[in-house]
């Protein structure tokens, strides 16, 4: 899974200090470059590698480290693995280099797992022995959060949603505890409750969709659900859990595999799993429909406007095609994928012994010449997106379409639609419109009115008795 943020107009670019952990930041101007811009520096026709839509290739990192995932940022593109290591891909010269040499602590402990801000200016990284860090790519600053609450199992995924600043973390760890954090004003993370939704199984998994539902799966085949809007802030700006935040088992009913990772795009939930195995959630329908996309472990699944792809073991890299099905895209390379990222104008797959490949678009465009998205306007259209499914799933609860309630709620409905359909069948099993099946209350009202009505019945007959015949005038 992967967020896809690009920069603007201007972009920036990472640069290691001396110690390979913090790096400074200078902008870049991005745009065509002519031989008026850089007579000395334009190369030569075909010097640049140019690839079709289904041409991947490997690229040189001088690393030999496994990596494990990647993300791009509104610096470019990072990926993240063994030893601690991150590497960024220069936007100017498309090379990679190592940014962060050992970690947020410096330890040399594996990082398993990135994500970045919906900004890009802040991607976050998990890994072995408690490890969680960020890094700022504006100002090049690095951070150590390791170990929150003594928590020093291995974090095994993340993920991010929201800006810099305002952002929204979960960490999922391998003794199936999830942590919950987000910013406090000063820009750090306030920690939640420790959640444990399963029996302990590694939280391989983890992402956002657009609206801000979590996602989790972990390695026995169980599928997770927590609601954003579960959590509030006391009038002290701390944060209070209510009970509706707790995690929620959606499934996977009768799974035969165990789970690597899990991405959610715009209500559309993929989970990947051992045998070339993927899993697809129907919220509406609170269905799962198991897709055959290959054979062979699919470790990572990435999503990206409508687009999708899959990396798994060899060297594979599964995409689907319409009337056609999942099928496989050659890469050149035998290592194991770990992790895939789908971006506005290029795709990413990381693996094994420091692997990456790289495909560009078929448009023939290169990824030093297009003039990206905005930042600021890619976030404004996510918040549009969750607006408009905000509104929508409000307007299906109004109007009675179930598909997206909590299953209790959804119980209380069918009870109360089979009350009224006994209701009804009494009424026209009696020839009448009065219910068979009136409430205690209303029969005891019922009751004394009768009995009212009997008593001034008795005592008007008692008067006409007293009154005498021929209508003489009482003897009072």
């Amino acid at each position: 899974m992967s967020q896809e943020p690009t920069t603007g107009g201007h972009s920036a670019a990472l640069s290691p200090d001396d110690d390979g952990d913090d790096g400074g930041v200078e902008p870049i101007e991005r745009h065509r470059r002519t031989p008026q811009d850089d007579p000395d520096g334009i190369e030569e026709e075909g010097e640049r590698e140019r690839v079709g839509a289904d041409g991947w290739r490997a690229v040189d990192t001088d690393v030999s480290v496994s990596l494990f995932n990647v993300c791009f940022t509104a610096a470019g593109p990072v990926a993240a693995g063994g030893d601690g290591k991150v590497l960024h891909r220069d936007p100017e010269t498309g090379a990679w280099r190592v940014i962060i040499e050992a970690g947020p602590s410096v330890t040399f402990n594996d990082i398993h797992d990135v994500d970045v801000t919906d900004d890009g200016e802040r991607f976050w990284f998990v890994g072995d022995s408690g490890i969680i860090g960020a890094f700022d790519v504006k100002t090049g600053r690095k951070y150590d959060f390791s170990a929150p609450m003594e928590k020093t199992s291995t974090w095994e995924s993340i993920a991010v949603t929201g800006e810099k600043g305002e952002e929204r973390v979960i960490y999922a760890n391998g003794s199936g505890e999830l942590l919950d954090a987000e910013m406090d004003e000063h820009g750090f993370p306030d920690w939640g409750a420790v959640r444990k939704p399963g029996r302990g199984s590694t939280m391989p998994g983890i992402d956002f969709d657009s609206d801000g539902t979590a996602y989790a799966a972990d390695t026995t085949g169980k599928a997770y659900q927590q609601e954003r809007d579960a959590e509030e802030r006391s009038s002290s700006g701390n944060r209070t859990q209510s009970g509706d935040g707790d995690w929620e088992t959606i499934g996977v009913r009768n799974a035969q595999v165990n789970f690597h990772d899990i991405d959610c795009d715009d209500g559309h939930l993929l989970i990947a799993g051992d045998d070339g195995v993927l899993y697809r959630f129907d919220r509406f329908a609170d269905n799962w429909t198991p897709i055959r996309a290959g054979d062979g472990t699919i470790y990572s699944i990435d999503q990206h406007e409508g687009r999708r792809g899959a990396a798994s073991a060899d060297g594979r890299v599964f995409e689907p095609e319409a009337m056609v099905g999942w099928s496989e895209r050659p890469t050149e390379v035998a290592e194991d994928l770990y992790g895939i990222a789908f971006g506005p104008r290029f795709d990413i797959a990381v693996g094994a012994a420091g692997t990456i490949v790289e495909r560009h678009h078929s448009d023939g465009a290169s990824q030093f010449e297009d003039e990206p998205e905005r930042p600021a306007e890619r976030s404004k259209r996510r918040r549009e997106r969750r607006r408009r499914q905000r509104e929508q799933r409000t307007g299906e609860r109004s109007s009675g379409q179930t598909g997206d309630e909590r299953p209790a709620e959804r119980s209380r409905k069918r009870r109360e639609r089979r009350r009224k359909q006994r209701e009804k069948r009494q009424r026209e099993r009696h020839g009448s419109d009065r219910s068979a099946e009136e409430r205690p209350a209303e029969r005891s009202r019922k009751r004394r009115e009768r009995r009212r009505e009997r008593r001034e019945t008795t005592v008007s007959a008692e008067k006409s008795d007293q009154g005498g015949d021929d209508g003489d005038e009482p003897f009072w």
